[in-house]
């Protein structure tokens, strides 16, 4: 029973430790850990339609719709992480895997269209122009 008791308090100092740390740093901490959420989401969500391996233009389910809408307001976060080492291919980063056309189609599907001339890491969204429909 000992034993238990000093396992609860060590419990409750990490705890406590934790909420005090959240407190002195404030909205930094919450901000980097919303960021690495949204970041989780689009790998966990939507990389399937964003990635180079595949030259189709795929809708995006409405999970990766649900990720897209609850970034949309932090995006710059994400778009600062994009240079993020990635496991394969080996040396890569997040953005060398990512096909911007299906990246812009997942934003206007999802009704979150990026603005022109918005800077996402490398790249600049570029005007549209009628003749090049990314719906398919």
């Amino acid at each position: 029973m000992r034993n238990s008791d000093t396992k609860s308090f060590w419990l409750l100092v990490v705890l406590v430790m934790n909420v005090v740390s959240v407190f002195q740093h404030g909205h930094k901490m919450v901000a980097a850990e919303d960021c690495e959420e949204e970041l989780r989401g689009f790998d966990i969500e939507c990389m399937y339609y964003m990635n180079k391996g595949d030259p189709r233009i795929l809708n995006p389910n409405h999970r990766c719709c649900k990720v897209i809408t609850h970034a949309f307001p932090k995006l710059s976060c994400c778009c600062n992480n994009l240079s993020r080492k990635v496991v394969f291919p080996p040396g890569a980063s997040v953005a060398d895997t990512l096909s911007w056309t299906r990246v812009l189609h997942c934003f206007s599907y999802c009704d979150r269209p990026l603005p022109v001339g918005y800077k996402c890491w490398r790249f600049t969204v570029p005007p549209v122009h009628p003749s090049s429909k990314l719906l398919v």
